[in-house]
């Protein structure tokens, strides 16, 4: 689902392309039918009658969706949270990727055109 945007229109029909699945835009009303596929509601002729589409032959199926047209419903929220402890244990065989060697180039006298390997990190790392 997306949101029927220029944005939102213009992503899911470039997914929907290259899925090869159908797509409805402008959805004003979403339900399943009886075989779990999704029932797609939009205003057609100038907004004087509502078309249900369906795709049954592709999925996943891909719709935009109006803004505004359905009311957000409140969280259910659970007082007790449960937290599983995940203790993963690791072999050094399995390892996809060994350091086995640092070297601190000079910028000064390689540029960035020139590097064989470029290896960057963003603010997401937090520190050096």
């Amino acid at each position: 689902l997306f949101g029927a945007t220029i944005s939102g229109n213009d992503l899911a029909g470039r997914i929907a392309a290259s899925l090869n699945t159908g797509l409805v835009m402008d959805c004003v009303d979403l339900s399943l039918n009886d075989e779990g596929l999704l029932l797609q509601t939009r205003l057609i002729h100038g907004g004087r009658i509502a078309g249900t589409f369906i795709c049954p032959r592709s999925t996943p199926q891909i719709a935009t969706i109006v803004p505004g047209v359905f009311n957000k419903k409140k969280a259910k929220r659970n007082k007790e949270t449960a937290v599983d402890v995940f203790q993963p244990e690791l072999d050094e065989k399995m390892a996809r990727l060994r350091v086995t060697d640092r070297i601190k180039a000079d910028p000064e006298a390689l540029s960035l055109d020139e590097a064989e390997i470029i290896i960057s990190g963003g603010r997401g790392l937090g520190t050096p």
